[in-house]
């Protein structure tokens, strides 16, 4: 793993990169200024944009394969099958019915008695 930075050497960092005014980049509102000073290059505008674009489409698809999932085990319970075959037979679905027990600590109050 790489070495954590502490803020004034990512300070010293971004201060050695040279931003050029003469690029075609984007004005900033005041107060949401950043590392970059008071423009955004188009390059990492655009690597930003694709990134949250994918960043939603990954979290779309998360929630329906959620409810695609709640969907087959209700199904599956609804008719009595603990397991189907896919990937060709080289795997199974397995609908397992089991019954957890967890530990969990007790939050205890401020200046309350604990001889409860």
């Amino acid at each position: 793993m790489g070495k954590k930075r502490s803020a004034v050497e990512v300070a010293e960092v971004v201060a050695a990169v040279e931003i050029h005014q003469d690029d075609a980049s984007e004005e900033i509102p005041k107060g949401q200024l950043g590392d970059w000073g008071d423009k955004m290059h188009p390059d990492v505008r655009q690597a930003a944009d694709e990134y949250i674009s994918l960043l939603r489409e990954h979290n779309a698809a998360k929630e329906s394969m959620n409810v695609a999932k709640e969907d087959c085990i209700v199904k599956m319970k609804e008719h009595g099958v603990l397991r189907v075959q896919i990937d060709e037979g080289g795997k199974y679905l397995v609908c397992e019915d089991s019954v957890k027990l967890v530990t969990k600590a007790a939050k205890k109050e401020k200046g309350g008695n604990d001889d409860e």
